[in-house]
């Protein structure tokens, strides 16, 4: 009898880790190893594009003022900038040293310079990149409203660029940023396409989006790994010579804190599939708050309340992202297409298979993304600015003027 009961005690005792270890395992077939230092930068040229861009951000010169006028500023789109052009112009000329080094970034591979095996791996002026965003997407807006079009245009490469070096980082949270800066560089994209001003889809991104955002999902669950396991022995720690009672609690998170972390690697597991699937999917599985599908964006890993990542509306992003590059790579072939007297019907046939629509409007052959009003509807808040999920190609006199 005393041997079934310490077989069963020794059998709860070690309950919570078999059932950590087997979630962990699961997860690991999917993602790789969770070791974050698989994720540091190699060796970095001299000349690297990251370190430039992190050097243009710290150039900028904005009070918290300055930068929430910014903020502000940016919500209307591309004709927003025009009403506040008078204040707009003493900024963009006191950090014209930032934008020059933002804009002359070199091509290449290119990479931050950041140890993800680190406790705490985000770059202190993160931060930056927003306003930085801001003042080139804002620079670009300007020139579309005086008609430059090469000014716009640089605006579209610059801000390419630092999407494509923020989204080839492996941390969401740079990720996060380099996608504001794509969605203000296409919607620049998209005003100059139905002006019929210039061809800006060269400097369309085509990096492997859901690859990105594997490494970020593991990434996020290599964090979680470590400090689930750090934080257990710091509350043992914490818990000596103060009494039974400390002892108990410490005792009881030491055994429950497993199961935690094994329900937040499942929920990682299911977050890695989510890239693939269509906004549907992911309200069904990931949005928990069904009266409020916009629910705020949370990057932390969270052990508790709510164990594994808990942001669908992130995971919109990729697939919104991905719309929208295909959205202007086909309008541009639209304008062609009704250049050459073709019709929207006719455009619309050779969309058939892909993820986007075409329809007549009042103001023309309109090319949508087909689920872009679910994006739209499930997972934009009312007045934050979205991905482009529809273009109006106007047919010119005479060919688009490529970069």
């Amino acid at each position: 009898m005393i041997a079934l009961f310490v077989i069963f005690l020794v059998g709860a005792l070690l309950l919570p880790f078999l059932i950590y270890f087997l979630a962990k395992s699961r997860l690991e077939r999917v993602t790789g190893p969770l070791d974050a230092g698989r994720f540091n930068p190699p060796d970095l040229p001299a000349g690297n594009a990251g370190t430039g861009l992190r050097k243009a951000a710290l150039e900028l010169a904005l009070s918290p003022d300055e930068r929430s006028f910014l903020t502000a500023t940016v919500k209307g789109g591309p004709t927003a900038p025009r009403a506040q052009r008078q204040r707009l112009a003493p900024l963009l000329e006191l950090n014209q040293d930032a934008l020059r080094l933002a804009s002359s970034l070199p091509p290449g591979a290119a990479r931050l310079k950041i140890a993800y095996d680190a406790k705490n791996w985000t770059p202190p002026d993160l931060s930056l990149q927003l306003p930085l965003t801001q003042l080139l997407y804002i620079r670009g807006a300007l020139a579309l409203d005086d008609g430059d079009t090469a000014g716009t245009l640089a605006a579209v490469r610059s801000l390419g660029r630092q999407a494509e070096i923020l989204e080839g980082e492996p941390g969401l949270i740079l990720q996060l940023y380099g996608f504001t800066a794509e969605k203000y560089q296409l919607q620049l994209a998209t005003a100059l396409l139905e002006t019929g001003a210039a061809d800006p889809s060269p400097f369309v991104l085509s990096n492997d989006l859901c690859h990105q955002y594997r490494d970020a999902i593991t990434l996020q669950a290599a964090g979680l790994d470590r400090a689930l396991w750090a934080g257990m022995d710091d509350v043992a720690r914490q818990a000596r010579g103060k009494g039974f009672l400390a002892q108990l609690g410490a005792n009881w998170l030491q055994w429950s804190g497993p199961f935690l972390g094994a329900t937040a690697f499942n929920r990682y597991r299911l977050y890695s599939q989510a890239c693939d699937r269509d906004y549907g999917w992911i309200e069904k599985h990931l949005v928990n708050q069904p009266k409020d599908s916009a629910v705020s964006v949370s990057t932390t890993v969270q052990v508790g309340k709510m164990a594994g990542p808990d942001y669908p509306n992130v995971v919109a992003r990729y697939r919104a992202a991905g719309g929208s590059r295909a959205l202007i790579r086909a309008c541009r072939q639209a304008r062609a297409t009704l250049q050459a007297g073709g019709t929207c019907d006719a455009i619309g046939k050779t969309l058939r298979g892909s993820r986007l629509a075409t329809s007549e409007g009042p103001s023309g052959c309109v090319l949508r993304v087909a689920d872009g009003r679910d994006y739209l509807r499930l997972f934009v808040s009312s007045g934050a600015t979205a991905f482009p999920q529809e273009c109006v190609p106007r047919p010119a006199a005479g060919p688009l003027e490529r970069p």
